[in-house]
């Protein structure tokens, strides 16, 4: 689990970096390698993201990127007002 806090700590830090907010956020796809708690991640995304709920997808897929990542996140975020 605390690759997701990793992870979710690097999409807010690059959100910041763009001068964005976590509110944002309007998309979040959570890849997990191998099995996870999924209430400890809405646990985490909750703490993360407070009251913010983007569209979430959570895939399961067989590997990432190197054998010791087990979590990857792709965040989508807009600025622009409608």
């Amino acid at each position: 689990m605390q690759q997701i806090e990793i992870a979710l700590d690097n999409v807010l830090l690059n959100l910041e970096a763009a001068e964005m907010k976590k509110e944002h956020l309007v998309k979040l796809v959570f890849y997990f390698v191998g099995s996870h708690d999924i209430e400890r991640r809405r646990n985490i995304v909750h703490h993360k993201l407070g009251e913010h709920q983007p569209c979430m997808t959570v895939l399961f897929v067989s590997g990432l990127a190197t054998p010791s990542l087990k979590v990857e996140i792709e965040a989508w975020a807009c600025n622009e007002q409608p």
